[in-house]
């Protein structure tokens, strides 16, 4: 622990990490990260939306059931937040992917 402290006190270090830092965060890394994390978001909040739309047959308590989860999970989306990002604010379009994977799921 002491050793980590005296390394994050050495500004000749610390200007060395924050260079190598830019160098790896191209254009093309931050686009894939983003695109990692977007996958990443739409998987949990599909997944989480087909829960609730088998428990209750429809969407609309998806926000209540987010928030009743015992730990808050990073990885779901707010309702809003799923249709307007992946669905262009087309709840419906939300509902039938819902529906679509909880059919192939089932068959």
């Amino acid at each position: 622990m002491q050793k980590a402290a005296l390394e994050w006190s050495n500004a000749k270090l610390l200007q060395w990490r924050r260079q190598k830092t830019r160098e790896q965060w191209t254009n093309s890394f931050r686009q894939q990260r983003k695109a990692a994390y977007n996958r990443t978001y739409l998987d949990f909040s599909l997944a989480f939306a087909r829960m609730v739309y088998e428990g209750h047959g429809n969407l609309k308590l998806y926000d209540d059931e987010r928030q009743a989860l015992p730990r808050r999970d990073t990885n779901l989306l707010k309702y809003d937040t799923l249709v307007n990002r992946f669905f262009n604010a087309n709840q419906n379009a939300l509902l039938d992917a819902v529906i679509i994977t909880t059919i192939k799921l089932s068959a």
